[in-house]
């Protein structure tokens, strides 16, 4: 499969304190719904020559308060692709009765600074009802750290069916993780992983043929998420679009950009790339195929 994440603007409606401004203030709007369009089934198209098929998860800014969403989420079942968003939760459920119909998963994440715990766990649970995959992620604010694990607490005994993270916070959305104590970053270490089709876990293949599944927040809370210089799928398994509409191989735009919306053509990646950043700081990008030496990622044992 191919994951395609998709920043699709700037509007939000929280403005947590450990955001970046420019992540929520708007400035950057919402894609003219005929340029999503278009693109949606550009990428269909093209990774299906490739026999993968294309998972579309959208992010933001809050994505669910772009009008033109559901919309854009019909046409991608049309299209026999999946889809899922990364949300904080805040629309009515009336709206997410709307979109489950059009959702394979859903990724809320839970900011203790804005969220209402009865209204989150109202959506989780309408989704859960409703069938569609549910992940929950709670930011780990430092200076709130006991309050935020209390309230994980509380959405793991609300919520059944759902899997859950205590997700470290990185200072600006940068490489940088928050100075955690020791303790913290204990507690915030999770549980054996598995494979699935959320992509919650990840097979690393070490060198004398054996493999383990790890969740992708280990490598940073271990700070083991450095792979300059090795062979990576970024392209193949991943594309990631900005909220000005810039297109790249992936969230930490390795090879530059691909081209932009509004642009009526250009070429999607078919080949891997060798990574040239020192650390790899997106979840997202964590879970994409890596390599040591050359040639394309070796097979599973």
């Amino acid at each position: 499969m191919t994951y395609i994440d998709w920043s699709l603007g700037t509007l939000c409606n929280y403005a947590c304190s450990y955001c970046p401004e420019q992540k929520h203030d708007g400035a950057l709007k919402w894609p003219d719904v005929d340029l999503a369009l278009r693109f949606s089934e550009q990428a269909v198209n093209h990774y299906q020559s490739l026999n993968r098929r294309t998972i579309f998860k959208f992010t933001g800014g809050e994505p669910t308060l772009y009008r033109d969403l559901i919309g854009l989420l019909h046409r991608i079942k049309e299209l026999c692709a999946g889809a899922g968003v990364n949300s904080n939760g805040s629309r009515a459920v009336a709206w997410w009765d709307q979109a489950t119909e059009c959702l394979d998963f859903v990724i809320l994440t839970y900011h203790i600074e804005f969220a209402d715990l009865d209204h989150f766990v109202s959506v989780a649970n309408r989704l859960l009802a409703r069938k569609v995959t549910v992940h929950v992620n709670v930011t780990m604010l430092p200076d709130r750290f006991n309050e935020c694990a209390e309230r994980a607490s509380a959405l793991r005994s609300q919520c059944q069916g759902i899997s859950l993270a205590l997700k470290p916070l990185l200072v600006d959305f940068k490489d940088q993780m928050y100075p955690y104590s020791d303790e913290q970053k204990k507690a915030m270490q999770p549980a054996p992983a598995r494979e699935n089709a959320a992509r919650g876990g990840i097979r690393c293949i070490y060198g004398d043929g054996t493999s383990r599944v790890a969740e992708a927040r280990e490598f940073i809370l271990l700070d083991q998420n450095h792979w300059s210089s090795w062979g990576c799928n970024a392209g193949v398994e991943s594309l990631a679009i900005r909220a000005d509409g810039e297109i790249y191989r992936a969230v930490c735009k390795q090879g530059g950009s691909l081209g932009n919306l509004r642009d009526r053509w250009f070429s999607f990646p078919v080949a891997p790339i060798r990574c040239a950043k020192d650390t790899c700081a997106c979840l997202a990008d964590i879970k994409i195929s890596k390599w040591r030496g050359e040639g394309s990622a070796p097979s599973l044992p």
